[in-house]
């Protein structure tokens, strides 16, 4: 476990923001548009560019660790 605070938290922090971006465009957006029709809806494709990194990257530690390639 690595104990700089930069290098163990920011994977989580930008999962977190994916996921309520996310939250928001697919659950909170439609409900939103019905009381203010002028709400802008966020651009998905960023979004899910973002979240395939991160799974890619996910992806990519579990096979690291499988190989026992892993940095501790």
């Amino acid at each position: 476990m690595n104990t700089s605070p930069f290098a163990s938290c920011w994977r989580p922090c930008v999962g977190w923001i994916c996921a309520a971006g996310l939250a928001y465009q697919l659950l909170v957006f439609p409900i939103l548009v019905a009381f203010l029709p002028k709400i802008q809806a966020l651009d998905l494709g960023t979004l899910v560019t973002l979240l395939g990194g991160l799974l890619g990257f996910g992806g990519l530690r579990t096979f690291e660790k499988l190989r026992s390639v892993a940095r501790n």
